[in-house]
């Protein structure tokens, strides 16, 4: 049966680029966010969700920013949603942030939902607000946009945390249901 909807998820980095690298754990952003984007596609295509998922990468290669936006605007997806994890000199620094593109709307309240429901879903864990951001893949993609930077690979625990697979696996069923909520609400172009 065909779904009514599309959401772009796009893992950040890939290939040559490893984008944030834990200092005590080696582990890559790059790595992270990839196997998050495919149990995300996987957990959504194996459920009764209203959209179905397209990403911009499936393996540890590549992709210049450009043609993650054209995947996304030749495929008329619905939302789009980059996953990274931040990084800072600041090894205390912690806490998750949700970027959205100025003067999108959508894109505000769709950073805005992500971010509650990802604080509500994961106990314990401090926010960082939802900002204006200039990424080009929120710039150049022509339906509402978000990019969230789930907590930072430079402090310790959070590294831990983010490397652990049901932590992973719960922060992706938070931004699954609020995704499906934001599309059932009408809250889309």
């Amino acid at each position: 049966m065909s779904k009514p909807y599309k959401v772009c998820i796009d893992a950040g980095h890939g290939g040559h680029d490893p984008g944030a690298v834990s200092p005590h754990f080696g582990i890559a952003e790059k790595e992270i966010v990839l196997r998050m984007a495919l149990m995300f596609r996987d957990y959504i295509s194996e459920s009764d969700y209203l959209y179905s998922v397209l990403l911009t990468r499936e393996q540890d290669i590549f992709i210049p920013l450009q043609k993650r936006c054209d995947k996304a605007n030749d495929a008329g997806v619905d939302l789009f949603i980059s996953f990274h994890c931040n990084a800072s000199q600041n090894q205390s620094a912690k806490g998750i942030e949700v970027f959205f593109y100025a003067g999108s709307e959508k894109s505000k309240l769709l950073a805005a939902e992500v971010y509650r429901d990802l604080l509500t879903m994961i106990e314990g864990h401090d926010g960082r607000g939802i900002k204006e951001g200039k990424y080009y893949v929120l710039k150049f993609t022509k339906m509402p946009a978000i990019l969230i930077e789930f907590e930072f690979l430079s402090n310790e625990e959070q590294a831990q945390f983010l490397a652990d697979k049901d932590n992973q696996m719960l922060m992706i069923q938070s931004v699954a249901d609020t995704v499906e909520y934001f599309l059932e609400g009408g809250d889309h172009e």
